[in-house]
């Protein structure tokens, strides 16, 4: 009888075969070496560091839902590059009696030795291993020494610098932008004003980007512009070339920390987190907090106008508790009015029911699809070219059909608890909104608009709450 055989690729953005030329060389490897056929493919474009990869896992499942024989890969640290991920990996084969091959590293076992196989891959594997950890250490060590000779490691230096042939340049028109920061924040004006400002004037970030408020706070506590290079081998460089004094640096410093909101944790539970649109932006609005006189206020705000300042959106703030105050009486009415309980009860359990022999369906049409197509080939009905285009072709079918999820059970849980909020809501109000609750509109008065759930594809406010 003849073999069945699947084929793995893997490509990370290090220079190395890449996927075509892998799956060519592969199936010309089968063709002629062995007498099975590619049943299916599998491919990654990631790195090997960990097996939590599309392909792979969908090699995984495969395996173990269909007879297969072989499984064919360019060398064994494309499946993994840690030992224990692929000795993992090997030992289900094992236990499925699949055997896998590599086919620029051969075994001097044949097919039986499947003991002694796994124990040369094994092998293979931890020298791999062992060598990308030298040539890490090496390189590490070569960094090391480089940093100690006063060198900059990284290639990416900051706006007003450039790094060209390992020296060093000052580019004159961004370093007159950052003097520019560093003063008007001496003089009192804020990130967003100096932001806004930059933008007004046409005066873009790099690469024509307009400036951001986060981007203005990391120019103004970044000590490399007073000569001060830092990284993970040590603090200890500096370079010539700083574009600002040590004394307005440090005077930066301190009006920063002057004018930092008070930085203490905060435990409150936000139920409307990332699920109130803003009405200028349409971006999501995210918790916010002040202190004031020992009193903490509680806010959720744009986060567009937060991060990107006012030029990008004009931004709104709304009372966190008012506004999920007026959100939860406004589900709990939708929800709790007898005529929608049994409503809501029968869509869920007929939807859910429809949904569940979809997806059933299209699974067992997939597979019958596919055993129909073997016990043609073993008749003799179709000849390897056409099976093996049948297989591809039915595979990229059964990775692009849609599995439709269930309708959450905690939507029919709401009818039977309490659902009033306090003003610091519990863990369960907390997992229980952020789970059934999909986007909250408001208009510029701060009035909710729209309320859509999850899994439930209209406003209930349109239906009178």
């Amino acid at each position: 009888m003849t073999k069945k055989a699947v084929i793995y690729a893997r490509q990370s953005t290090d220079l190395q075969q890449s996927i075509p030329a892998q799956l060519s060389a592969l199936r010309d490897w089968i063709k002629t070496n062995t007498d099975a056929i590619v049943i299916n493919e599998f491919q990654d474009v990631l790195s090997g560091k960990n097996t939590n990869r599309p392909g792979l896992q969908a090699l995984k499942g495969y395996i173990k839902e269909f007879k297969v024989d072989k499984v064919v890969v360019w060398r064994y640290d494309r499946l993994a590059r840690n030992l224990a991920d692929l000795s993992e990996f090997l030992e289900s084969c094992v236990a499925l009696n699949i055997k896998v091959i590599s086919i620029t590293e051969p075994l001097s076992q044949g097919d039986d030795s499947l003991a002694m196989n796994t124990f040369q891959i094994s092998v293979l594997g931890a020298w791999a291993e062992y060598q990308r950890k030298v040539f890490k250490e090496n390189q590490q060590i070569g960094f090391m020494q480089k940093y100690n000779e006063g060198h900059i490691i990284s290639s990416q230096v900051p706006y007003g610098y450039r790094l060209i042939d390992g020296e060093l340049i000052i580019e004159e028109a961004e370093a007159d932008i950052v003097k520019r920061i560093f003063e008007d924040y001496s003089e009192g004006i804020g990130y967003s004003r100096i932001a806004d400002s930059l933008n007004n004037q046409g005066l873009l970030n790099r690469n024509g980007k307009r400036w951001v408020v986060s981007r203005i706070g990391s120019i103004l506590r970044n000590d490399f512009y007073i000569g001060q290079v830092k990284s993970k081998y040590g603090m200890k460089n500096n370079h010539d070339k700083p574009l600002v004094s040590k004394e307005l640096f440090e005077d930066i410093q301190s009006i920063r920390e002057s004018r930092q909101v008070s930085k203490e944790w905060v435990t409150r539970r936000f139920i409307l987190r990332r699920k109130i649109i803003c009405p200028y932006c349409g971006s999501v609005c995210t918790p916010q907090h002040v202190t004031n006189n020992d009193r903490t206020y509680y806010y959720y705000r744009c986060a567009k106008a937060t991060s990107d300042g006012t030029d990008y959106c004009k931004g709104i703030n709304l009372n966190a508790v008012d506004i999920e105050k007026e959100t939860v009486k406004k589900i709990k009415n939708f929800i709790q009015s007898t005529s929608v309980k049994k409503q809501i009860k029968e869509q869920i359990e007929l939807k859910n029911s429809a949904i569940r022999s979809e997806n059933n369906r299209q699974e067992e049409r997939l597979k019958t699809r596919q055993e129909k197509l073997l016990i043609r080939y073993e008749n003799g009905e179709l000849n390897n070219d056409r099976l093996y285009e049948a297989l591809r072709n039915l595979n990229k079918r059964k990775q692009s059909i849609n599995i439709n999820p269930l309708i959450p059970e905690n939507i029919v849980e709401l009818l039977d608890i309490k659902l009033e909020v306090d003003i610091n809501p519990t863990v369960s109000h907390y997992l229980l909104y952020q789970e059934i609750i999909n986007e909250i509109h408001v208009n510029e008065n701060k009035e909710i608009t729209r309320i859509y759930l999850s899994n439930l594809p209209y406003d209930i406010l349109e239906l009178g709450v």
